[in-house]
Parts: C-alpha cells; sequence; structure tokens
C-alpha cells in the first residue's frame, strides 16, 4: 500500500521540489498551500506523515497551528517541520508541539 505525504508549503517551486523528490521514490503527495486547505484535506483523509512549513503566506504561525490540529486529530501522526526560520526557540515549540523533527531550509 502506498503511503501519503502531504506537503503543506507556499512557496509553489519548492513545493514542486518536494513533490517530485517524493513521488521519485513512490510515495503518494498531497500538496497544499494554505492552512485552511490542508485543514479542508485532512478532513477528508489524514496523510500517513505531515510535512509543515511554519510560514504560510501571511499566516505566520500556521504550520504551529496545523501540528496542533494534527496532533488532536491523530496524536501517532508523525509530523516534520521544514522550514526557513531556524531560531532556536521556534525548534523548541515546533518539537514541544509534537513534531517528530524540525529542519531548516534548504536541506
Amino acid at each position: 500500500m502506498t503511503k501519503t505525504i502531504a506537503i503543506v508549503e507556499d512557496d509553489a517551486q519548492q513545493r514542486c521540489f518536494y513533490v517530485a523528490a517524493l513521488k521519485k521514490y513512490g510515495y503518494r503527495v498531497e500538496e497544499y498551500e494554505t492552512r485552511q486547505s490542508a485543514i479542508d484535506g485532512f478532513e477528508r483523509q489524514l496523510p500517513d506523515l505531515a510535512i509543515l512549513d511554519i510560514t504560510l503566506q501571511s499566516d505566520v504561525g500556521g504550520g504551529y497551528q496545523l501540528c496542533q490540529y494534527l496532533k488532536q486529530k491523530d496524536a501517532c501522526l508523525p509530523v516534520i517541520f521544514l522550514t526557513s526560520r531556524g531560531d532556536e526557540l521556534d525548534k523548541i515549540y515546533g518539537l514541544q508541539l509534537g513534531a517528530w523533527d524540525y529542519q531548516t531550509k534548504p536541506v
């Protein structure tokens, strides 16, 4: 059974690169640009893994809010932050929310 990975990234070019790389390895990828579009998609079906940017357009903490939303839906769902926000406090907060990992761009 093919695993589904959700990418929530507001930068279309970066999102395209991530989607292409994951599809190359056989994953089914759902891509979202905004927090609301991701929530709409997650209401239909949760992914097997969520990769979240923190800042989504003008939604400065949108990725954090998505992480909280996902953890309420399924506390065991793996979440990874992939963001340009490299401040140590951002990383600590993301991990406290339940993210499995926190990576800064570029990767």
